[in-house]
């Protein structure tokens, strides 16, 4: 690695361009984060998953993320002439998915994967949800789906 090589030059150029990337990172992640959240295979329980794997059980990071996925959602809302929240009396899950007749045979064997298909997320019931309550709530679909985000 650079940042521990012999060459001064190179030491120096890496640790700069490190900084530099540490900086544009820590916004950027954010951004991949909500992106992965909006998919349905994936929601706010793989983001957890992998801010836990990669920053510890009570990662400040994952806070960060949820205040901004919420933050970018109430700047849509006042935006929005649609209402932005639904009605909901108790929910119950059937645990099937009209997305379930697209599935293929994807061989994901990744440990993350494995262990995030697994979690299943806690379903509770309030009088009123926001879509994006709503749509966090919703069952995640399985990875081995095969999934066209735009017919979504």
């Amino acid at each position: 690695m650079a940042l521990e090589g012999t060459d001064e030059y190179l030491r120096f150029m890496a640790s700069m361009i490190w900084v530099k990337f540490q900086k544009y990172w820590a916004d950027f992640s954010v951004i991949l984060a909500i992106a992965c959240i909006l998919d349905p295979r994936y929601k706010m329980t793989f983001v957890e998953l992998c801010y836990k794997k990669s920053h510890g059980d009570d990662s400040l990071e994952i806070l960060v993320v949820h205040t901004k996925l919420h933050s970018l959602f109430d700047e849509y809302k006042s935006k929005s002439s649609h209402p932005t929240t639904t009605p909901v009396s108790s929910r119950a899950n059937t645990g099937s998915s009209h997305l379930e007749c697209m599935e293929t045979e994807y061989d994901l064997d990744l440990d993350l994967f494995k262990e995030f298909d697994n979690i299943t997320s806690d379903e509770f019931s309030y009088a009123h949800k926001s879509q994006l309550e709503l749509y966090l709530d919703e069952p995640k679909m399985s990875i081995n789906v095969k999934f066209d985000i735009l017919t979504f």
